[in-house]
Formats: C-alpha cells, sequence, structure tokens
C-alpha cells in the first residue's frame, strides 16, 4: 500500500471544536438519564467517530494473575457494523505476550501508542493487519494511580498519524469510555448487592417468623399438658401428657441447636472433635431415634450397611449421627404413611488408613423440583415457603449438614424429582484406628462384662454435686436416685471448695457446674486442684497422681467451652439437659 500520512485539518481541530466535542462526550457519559448502558456508549463513541473518522474503539481491562498480567477486551464499538458490538472472544482473555507483547511496557508506563499498524514491531503488525488494522491510537487507563488498562481506536481505511495538540483529547475521550463502563459495572454490582441483601432479609424474617413457630408450639405443648398432668387423677391420662411433654421438649432443644450450631458455623468458630468410636453402635443409636416416628407412620425401613466399613473408627460421631439424623428424619417427615426408607453406607475408598465412606437416605416422598433444590442448602431457606407451614422445621438443618460434612473433606448432593422422592447422598473422610493388641481387647471386654452385671446400681459410692440452682440439683438427685449413689451438694463454688478441703477423701467425683455466684466452677476446680497438690507435697505416701475426677455439667456444649473446662483442670465435660445413659457412662469410667 503506497504510504500517506494525513494529518488532520489544523481548522478542523481547534481547541474550540476538540473543547466542544469532549462536553458534549462527558454530558452523554455522564448522564444520569433512564439510558441504558450500551445506548450511552454508542451515542458517546459515535461523536468521537464523527469528529476523528474512527472505524473501530474498543475497551480493555487488566485482569492480574500469578502468571502474568492478562487483559481481557470487554467493549467494542465498530462503524461497519452499526454501533456497539460483541467483543472477539478471542481477545476476552489474554496475555499481553500474547497480544502485544511491547504494549505492557508502553502503556503501563503511561505513554500513549500512536502508530501505523505497519510500522509497528512483530508479531504486533501481524496481529493488527489480522483484523484489519491500518492506524492505532492506544491510550493507557489508570484508575487510584493502577494500571487498569487501555482503549483502543482504530483506522481500517486511513493511514495517519494523530499529531501531538489531539493526544490529551484522545486520552480524555478515552478516559471517559473507561470510566462510563467503570461506572456501569459499579451500579450493576450495587444493585446486585442490594438484590442480595434484600433476598437475604427476608429470608431471615421468613426465618424468625419459622422460629417463633417452631419455638412457641412446643412450648405451647409443655406448658399446656404440664397443666393437664397437673389437674388429672387418671394414671393413664398423666403418663401420656408427660410423653408430650418428652416429645415436645426433644423437639424444642432440637431447634435450640440448630440455631446454636449455625451461629457457631457462620462465626467460623465451630470445630469438630474427633474421637474413637463404633460406627454400627452410631448408627444404631441413631436408628433407635427414628424408628419410633418410622413405625408411627406405618412405614417400611431398609438398611444397608457396607461390611468393609471399619467397626471402629475416629471422627466426630456427633456431627456424623446428626447428619445421619436429620436426613433420615426429612425423609421420614416428608414420606407418607407405608412409603419406603432406605439407608444404605459403604466404603468408597480407603488409603493411608483415610477411610472415605458415602452414606445415601432414600425415600418415597413427595420429590423435589429441580427450581427449589438450589435452595436446600442454604441458611434459612427451605425448598418452599409452604414447607415450614405444611411441615414445619427451623430450615437450618441441611445447610447445617452440609457446613459439616465440608469441615470433613466430603461432599453432599441430593437427586430428586417432584413427586418421585429424593435421594441425598453425602461423603466424608474418616480415620482407622491403630490397631489394638489382643491383650488390651481382652481387658476391656472383662471390664464390660463386669460394669453389665450392675450397671446401675452405685450403692456406697458417694459424689459431690455444685449447682446453684435448685431445680437442677433435683434434676440430678431423682435422676440418679435409682443408682443408690449418695450424693451431697453445695450452691456454689465457695461451699465446695470449703466441702473438699474438709474431707478431701470422702468424694470419688464431683459434678461441677461453671457459672455460679460468688466463685464460679473454673476458680473451684483450680482451688480443689492446689489443695490436692498440697496434700500430696505434704504426705509423700499420698499417690502423687490421686487427684478426684470433676466432671464440667454445664449447658455450655462447643468445642471451646469443653477445651476451657479441661483447661482448668477439670476431667470431662456433661452438657445440659442432661442424658441418663451418657451420665452413667461417666459414673462408670471415673468411679472405681
Amino acid at each position: 500500500m503506497e504510504e500517506v500520512i494525513n494529518t488532520i485539518n489544523s481548522s478542523q481541530n481547534s481547541d474550540d471544536k476538540m473543547s466542544n466535542m469532549l462536553n458534549k462526550m462527558a454530558v452523554t457519559f455522564l448522564s444520569q438519564s433512564q439510558k441504558s448502558f450500551e445506548s450511552m456508549m454508542t451515542e458517546g463513541v459515535k461523536l468521537i467517530s464523527d469528529m476523528l473518522k474512527i472505524d473501530r474503539v474498543s475497551v480493555w481491562r487488566n485482569i492480574k494473575k500469578p502468571d502474568d498480567l492478562h487483559v481481557s477486551q470487554i467493549y467494542r464499538w465498530d462503524k461497519l457494523a452499526g454501533g456497539t458490538t460483541s467483543t472477539t472472544s478471542i481477545l476476552r482473555d489474554v496475555t499481553y505476550k500474547q497480544l502485544a507483547p511491547s504494549w505492557e511496557s508502553i502503556l503501563s508506563s503511561g505513554n500513549a501508542i500512536n502508530s501505523l499498524a505497519r510500522q509497528q514491531l512483530e508479531p504486533e503488525a501481524s496481529m493488527l493487519k489480522s483484523f484489519g488494522v491500518i492506524s492505532l491510537f492506544a491510550a493507557p487507563i489508570f484508575i487510584n494511580n493502577d494500571f487498569w488498562g487501555f482503549v483502543l481506536f482504530e483506522d481500517r481505511e486511513i493511514e495517519r498519524v494523530f499529531p501531538e495538540d489531539l493526544s490529551e483529547t484522545m486520552r480524555s475521550a478515552a478516559f471517559l469510555c473507561a470510566n462510563t463502563i467503570i461506572r456501569a459495572d459499579m451500579e450493576r454490582e450495587l444493585k446486585d448487592a442490594v438484590t442480595k441483601i434484600t433476598a437475604a432479609s427476608k429470608a431471615k424474617s421468613e426465618f424468625l417468623s419459622n422460629m417463633s413457630h417452631e419455638m412457641r408450639t412446643p412450648m405451647n405443648a409443655i406448658i399446656n399438658m404440664t397443666a393437664i398432668a397437673k389437674n388429672s387423677a387418671d394414671v393413664e391420662r398423666k403418663n401420656y401428657a408427660l410423653e408430650k411433654i418428652t416429645d415436645a421438649s426433644t423437639h424444642l432443644l432440637g431447634v435450640i441447636n440448630d440455631i446454636l450450631d449455625m451461629s457457631k458455623i457462620e462465626a467460623n468458630k465451630f470445630e469438630l472433635v474427633p474421637v474413637e468410636f463404633n460406627f454400627e453402635k452410631m448408627l444404631n443409636r441413631v436408628i433407635n431415634v427414628i424408628n419410633f416416628r418410622v413405625e408411627e407412620k406405618h412405614q417400611n425401613f431398609i438398611i444397608d450397611i457396607d461390611k468393609n466399613i471399619p467397626r471402629e473408627l475416629i471422627g466426630d460421631d456427633q456431627r456424623i449421627s446428626q447428619i445421619i439424623t436429620n436426613l433420615l428424619s426429612n425423609a421420614v417427615k416428608f414420606t407418607p404413611g407405608n412409603g419406603y426408607i432406605y439407608l444404605e453406607a459403604k466404603l468408597t475408598e480407603e488409603k493411608n488408613d483415610i477411610c472415605t465412606i458415602q452414606v445415601s437416605v432414600k425415600d418415597t416422598g413427595i420429590g423435589i423440583s429441580r427450581e427449589n433444590q438450589k435452595h436446600l442448602f442454604q441458611s434459612f431457606r427451605q425448598a418452599e415457603s409452604s414447607t415450614a407451614r405444611n411441615y414445619g422445621g427451623t430450615g437450618l438443618g441441611l445447610s447445617i449438614c452440609k457446613s459439616f460434612v465440608e469441615m470433613m473433606d466430603g461432599t453432599i448432593w441430593i437427586e430428586s424429582e417432584k413427586g418421585k422422592g429424593s435421594i441425598f447422598t453425602f461423603t466424608m473422610k474418616v480415620k482407622r484406628p491403630p490397631k489394638k493388641t489382643q491383650r488390651g481387647d481382652t481387658k476391656n471386654k472383662k471390664l464390660i462384662d463386669t460394669q453389665n452385671e450392675s450397671y446401675n446400681n452405685f450403692k456406697g459410692h458417694k459424689i459431690l454435686l455444685v449447682e446453684d440452682m435448685e431445680i437442677n440439683r433435683e434434676i440430678v438427685l431423682m435422676l440418679l436416685e435409682s443408682t443408690q449413689l449418695e450424693i451431697d451438694c453445695a450452691v456454689n463454688g465457695i461451699q465446695a471448695v470449703d466441702m473438699f478441703i474438709d474431707e478431701p477423701e470422702k468424694y470419688e467425683m464431683i459434678f461441677m457446674d461453671i457459672h455460679m455466684p460468688g466463685m464460679d466452677g473454673y476458680e473451684a476446680t483450680n482451688q480443689i486442684r492446689n489443695y490436692e497438690n498440697f496434700l500430696n507435697e505434704r504426705n509423700p505416701a499420698r499417690n502423687a497422681d490421686k487427684h478426684i475426677p470433676i466432671i464440667a455439667m454445664t449447658a455450655n456444649v462447643f468445642k471451646e467451652d469443653i477445651d476451657n473446662c479441661l483447661q482448668a483442670g477439670m476431667d470431662d465435660h456433661l452438657g445440659k439437659p442432661l442424658d441418663y445413659e451418657i451420665v452413667l457412662e461417666k459414673l462408670h469410667h471415673y468411679i472405681n
């Protein structure tokens, strides 16, 4: 092509005309009208094209990545195409080395590129030629002194270099283009954020409404069934009322636990507590809880457990049972009478004593549409707003399950169709414990045999109960009355320390509340341990390792609460409300 270098006529490029063009562009680009982003860009860029006879304008935004600085074409205007058009797909995410190796250093230094395409170095010249570019002006864009990207003005018919007096005008025009895109992005992000906040606020409002219903309903049953039991002389009627009180209390405790678990998860303060446990026994406990409701609805419950799953595992058995219980409870809830519920557990992989176990719960219930499945594992959400009204529930269970599963390096998913039942499946990683010697196994078997001879009888054994609330003292005394265990009571930490100092050999174990007036459980434990050390130093004949087991008995049940108790010198932890079977386990473990 014959070289022709044209310059723009000086009269045509007067300061007044350039200033007028920029003013019009500013009005167009910065307008607060309801015009669409595309309309503003098309009108503004057309002003540039008309004034400077430009054929194509594109805006490029930098993308910082570990390997290199990338750039993407995010806007494209083409006179031949009639205005704003789609960006070129192959130019949406490329490195500067792939696009034009020399441009990164030039533009990032704040310099514009004002050149004929054929005068560019290779491979830039070939790249420009492939897109039909004859002349170009690339203006760098800086936002808060950071190299944001550039705007590229292209000629496909005229070979020219823009005179120096137009450089600032071109740069200003480029900045207006980029600024319009940045502003549009910010407005879109703001709208998205407002939409998300509004949706979250609505979800939490619905959640609080559901919580009010979920908590008031069992409270209503507890209060009124208590009144019925008190006023009834008929034993069967009293027992019926007490059963309903038990059911309502269990439900209310589940609601409270869900709320506390979710608050911990959202604050990133929830930690798993791995222990060695028997997988089969854990499943049996879950099944025993579920069976009652299955029998009530006359459902068919089928269980298939892989024999390859190790008998003993190391993991957080409480959270695993919580996940399975939640999935089974939902299956029972949403499956009609005479329907089928399947529980399957299988070992899918074992590597370096790390076992991957997959658990599935399948039902023939109401099913869930594909549209509603995406909400299932979100906090404060249920598949449909009518679910809470028709079936109850907090809308937190599956979200909590998902968090627990992910903490165990697993995943959880659903397969379901409306009206065709559901399959909830999750995987988890747990450890196989080190192999035990035969001698150790024999000892354990003998210990269990001994315990089974008189499991509920502690006649002749004495413990100290430290609890400031009278109703809680009464509960423990009545709960353990049948064991014939001798229990002395202290109403605060000060009294507990005095009673121990008076007779340090009297008690075989202490149940210690944490929050008490005068002296809390932590300080009381500290003083008891200090006195034990004093006794051991004064009397070398006394077993130096001898100390009285102190078991925290508190409603503070999170991992950090348990850790705080152990760090204070306590031996173990019992959560309120008390589980009678667990209390018996602690007694057997610590009382010789």
